[in-house]
């Protein structure tokens, strides 16, 4: 499935954040499977501690994020895409428990492993 950050960044503002609607006018299963919550039944299951601190390896379409965010204390997204996270500041503009990093997972262990 080719990337079309983009595109879905140009409808989440064109709907004003509102992904039920895009959803509806927009047919398309990359659209689906970018904004689709129905993602998140992968890890629904899952008791995540509430003051948990989470590593979310790739921004992807922040698609998970949005489950990471309202069960752990706080979220790390980690990508070393350029741009890899307009589509989730897009959908989770005031998420505070939310903290974006542009690093590779290797820049970022090895910072890691420093401290």
């Amino acid at each position: 499935m080719t990337r079309i950050d983009n595109e879905i960044q140009m409808a989440l503002k064109a709907y004003g954040g509102d992904i039920q609607k895009a959803l509806k006018d927009n047919h398309r299963l990359d659209y689906f499977y970018a904004l689709s919550d129905q993602r998140e039944l992968l890890l629904e299951w899952y008791d995540f501690e509430p003051e948990a601190r989470l590593l979310q390896v790739g921004a992807d379409y922040g698609a998970m994020t949005g489950l990471y965010r309202s069960e752990a204390g706080q979220v790390t997204v980690l990508d070393g895409r350029q741009g890899a996270f307009g589509t989730g500041g897009l959908r989770f503009p005031s998420a505070g428990k939310i903290h974006y990093v542009q690093k590779s997972l290797e820049e970022y262990a090895a910072e890691a492993a420093a401290m």
